[in-house]
């Protein structure tokens, strides 16, 4: 029989696994239905760069300056 310390420890360990897992799900879902209301997606590529998506999965290397304004550089997909 476990000890209760690690019973517990154990339960706590597959609640944060839960957790992550739903959250994980969560966040696919929104991007999916913002990306179906047409609306673009943005993130951060392999190298640092900010990419913005398109609704139709093309995806740009952007530049977003603190006024707001963005400059579309180099399509990458």
């Amino acid at each position: 029989m476990l000890p209760l310390k690690s019973l517990h420890a154990d339960r706590i360990s597959h609640f944060g696994l839960l957790a992550e897992k739903l959250g994980r799900e969560g966040v696919h879902q929104a991007i999916s239905e913002h990306k179906l209301a047409g609306n673009p997606i943005y993130f951060t590529g392999k190298n640092g760069q900010i990419i913005k998506e398109l609704a139709d999965g093309r995806q740009f290397v952007v530049k977003i300056f603190l006024d707001g304004r963005e400059k579309v550089g180099k399509q990458v997909l």
